[in-house]
C-alpha cells in the first residue's frame, strides 16, 4: 500500500474526532449515522480526463460558478438525489469512491461502526457519509489546486476545511477526489 494511501485513510479515520465529533456516549442514536466526509491530501488532476484550459481560478467569475456548483449541490444532496449528485462527479471519484478497499476504510469509522452501516456502493457512501456531511455546505473561499483544480474551503467549528476539490473537464467543474 502506497504511503499517500496510507496518509489518507489515517485521515479518513482521524478526522471525525478532530473535526469534534462527541462521544459515544453523548451521542444520540440520530447522530451516530453521521461522520463528516474526511479532508484528505491533494491528489493528481484525473489522468484520463479531456484537457481543456480551465477558467482562472482567482477570478470572480469562476468563484462564482463554483458558488452555484456547491449551492446545486447542497439542494441535491438535501433531496438525497443520488442520480443528480453522481452527475456532478468526476470519473476518477466515482472510481475512487466505489472501490471496496475505500468504503472498507469508511466502513471502519466509529460513527459508521458503531451504528452497522455497511458501505458497499458509491450509493451507500452518497447516503451515509456524504447526506450528512454535506448538506449544508457553505463556500467561504476558492484556492487554486493545480492547473485544472480548485478547492472549495469553508470554516467548521473555528477550522478551515476543504469542502470539495473541483476539476475542469468537458467544460464544467466537476467534484474530484481529493
Amino acid at each position: 500500500m502506497c504511503e499517500r494511501f496510507r496518509i489518507t485513510l489515517f485521515c479518513i479515520l482521524v478526522l471525525p474526532v478532530i473535526l469534534g465529533c462527541a462521544s459515544a456516549d453523548s451521542e444520540s442514536p440520530e447522530d451516530q449515522a453521521h461522520v463528516r466526509e474526511p479532508v484528505q491530501p491533494a491528489a493528481r488532476p484525473d489522468e484520463n480526463a479531456t484537457v481543456t484550459a480551465a477558467p482562472d481560478p482567482t477570478s470572480e467569475e469562476t468563484y462564482d460558478d463554483v458558488e452555484q456548483l456547491v449551492d446545486r449541490l447542497n439542494r441535491i444532496i438535501a433531496d438525497r438525489n443520488y442520480g443528480s449528485w453522481r452527475e456532478q462527479l468526476s470519473e476518477t471519484y466515482i472510481e475512487t469512491f466505489s472501490d471496496p478497499e475505500v468504503l472498507g476504510e469508511f466502513e471502519r469509522a466509529a460513527v459508521l461502526r458503531r451504528s452497522g452501516i455497511r458501505l458497499r456502493t458509491l450509493s451507500d457512501f452518497f447516503h451515509h457519509v456524504v447526506v450528512p456531511s454535506r448538506q449544508d455546505a457553505r463556500l467561504e473561499e476558492l484556492q487554486p489546486d493545480g492547473e485544472r483544480t480548485v478547492l472549495a474551503l469553508s470554516e467548521i467549528q473555528g477550522r478551515t476545511v476543504v469542502l470539495y476539490r473541483f476539476i475542469w473537464e468537458e467544460q464544467e467543474w466537476k467534484v474530484a477526489p481529493f
